[in-house]
């Protein structure tokens, strides 16, 4: 397989991932939490101190990149929500 064959293969695979990825359909911050709903229906809660954009608790989340971004305006950041769920199951296998 030349780099050209690779190059299409690396772009049919992200587009199947892409399509299936979890995706949220809002997200807030409250009690010192981001609670986001998936698309799914699912609830997740996850401590502010957990997400590693610092100590400020922002209170303006705002979604980006068709569901999966939460990005917070008054931190100038924004967070990629599939490595939030990844680590979140990572973290439940580890226990």
């Amino acid at each position: 397989m030349d780099r050209y064959d690779q190059m299409i293969k690396h772009s049919e695979d992200a587009s199947k991932w892409l399509a299936t990825a979890p995706r949220i359909s809002s997200a807030a911050i409250g009690n010192g939490r981001l609670v986001m709903e998936l698309t799914s229906g699912v609830v997740v809660s996850v401590p502010w101190s957990q997400m590693q954009l610092g100590s400020k608790i922002p209170t303006i989340t705002e979604i980006l990149g068709n569901g999966l971004d939460v990005y917070f305006p008054e931190l100038d950041d924004s967070v990629f929500v599939p490595d939030i769920l990844s680590s979140i199951a990572n973290l439940r296998l580890a226990a």
